[in-house]
């Protein structure tokens, strides 16, 4: 594969945020040769050491199917405020449609032999990784088309396939991050005092919390954030990550709601049942029972078909059923309060998550 360069070779950091290019990527599969428009815009511009820029563009094909990282090392000009590129680097291309394929040539049109065309020499970009797991092209969906030229991009190539007759069904992702810097890695095999002066060097020092002492005020063990940070690191990013999708966020909503008034009813025997559609919206759901103190599970069926999930009460060692008290505050209204930290909701929350919302039964 080759790729055209029209970025500019020296430019000032305020042209550098706002540079787009359209470059041509020609693919060389096997004896046939094809182009594809790759439409570049800058996203991330910033300050490595004294002498190193480093910007970050990211390139979706026109199509919508592809995404490339693009990475340019510059140092500073010494006739102006710009910088001059001196380093390329092209990293993190996924496919972000793993049924793309190639053009067919005039001969397999013409040829009366049944072509089987989820066969490798098909594929529109071979050699490149294209993830086959939905969930995880729902989250790079989720998580880099946000901007509005991935989202024209993105309509446009559902347009088109549904102009030609081809459902839309696998949803477009996005790349993924790039790996930490050499330097940072380093950085993590230095120890004690080194690590640190190594960390503030970089730029990337973490916050140190010293230890206090201990506080003869009780811990409120109602209090929003302490029960927060019962949960697990894993809980904890997926339910900040859920106000990304309008679907999730009306999960959480709905689930409280649900969970709230079956602790208001006090003691019971009787168990909220849930019928989810993925394992994204069971984890969801793991991680809100555990912030009203229930105690949930996930079991198949008898018949192995269908995947449950169970919410009750806890249980004391002599299997009594234990009340539970409310949180001071919802757990959405904490999500909300959080939200600066998290990347901005977008349109396409609504097109790649499941638009019913699942029912509780009583057991």
């Amino acid at each position: 594969m080759e790729i055209t360069d029209n970025f500019e070779s020296h430019v000032t950091p305020a042209e550098a945020l706002r540079e787009q290019t359209t470059e041509n990527l020609t693919i060389q599969n096997g004896h046939m040769s094809y182009d594809q428009e790759m439409h570049f815009h800058t996203y991330d511009v910033y300050r490595h050491g004294k002498h190193k820029i480093v910007s970050r563009s990211v390139g979706y094909s026109s199509e919508g199917d592809l995404v490339v990282n693009r990475e340019d090392i510059s140092e500073p000009s010494d006739v102006d405020m710009g910088f001059n590129r001196k380093v390329t680097t092209l990293c993190d291309a996924t496919v972000l449609d793993p049924r793309a394929r190639r053009p067919l040539t005039d001969t397999e049109l013409g040829s009366h032999r049944k072509i089987k065309i989820n066969r490798p020499r098909y594929k529109k970009y071979p050699g490149i990784h294209a993830p086959r797991n939905k969930k995880l092209r729902n989250r790079l969906l989720n998580d880099h088309f946000a901007s509005e030229m991935g989202r024209e991009i993105l309509a446009q190539a559902r347009a088109q396939r549904a102009k030609d007759g081809v459902l839309a069904d696998s949803p477009a992702v996005a790349p993924t991050f790039a790996d930490l810097p050499p330097e940072v890695l380093a950085a993590f095999d230095l120890e004690g005092e080194a690590q640190e002066r190594a960390m503030e060097r970089l730029g990337v020092a973490p916050t140190v919390h010293r230890r206090h002492e201990a506080s003869s005020a009780p811990v409120d063990v109602d209090a929003p954030e302490y029960r927060f940070h019962l949960l697990n690191t894993r809980l904890r990013g997926e339910l900040q990550h859920a106000l990304n999708s309008e679907y999730l966020t009306k999960q959480i909503e709905d689930l409280e709601a649900l969970f709230v008034e079956y602790i208001q009813r006090g003691p019971t025997e009787e168990s909220l049942v849930f019928h989810f559609r993925d394992g994204y919206g069971r984890l969801v759901c793991h991680g809100v029972a555990t912030y009203y103190q229930l105690v949930s599970e996930s079991r198949l069926s008898a018949d192995g078909s269908v995947k449950h999930t169970y919410v009750c009460l806890p249980r004391s060692k002599k299997t009594r059923v234990r009340t539970t008290t409310l949180p001071h505050l919802p757990l959405l209204h904490l999500l909300y309060s959080k939200k600066k930290l998290l990347p901005q909701k977008h349109s396409l929350s609504v097109n790649n998550t499941p638009q019913q919302v699942p029912q509780a039964s009583r057991r």
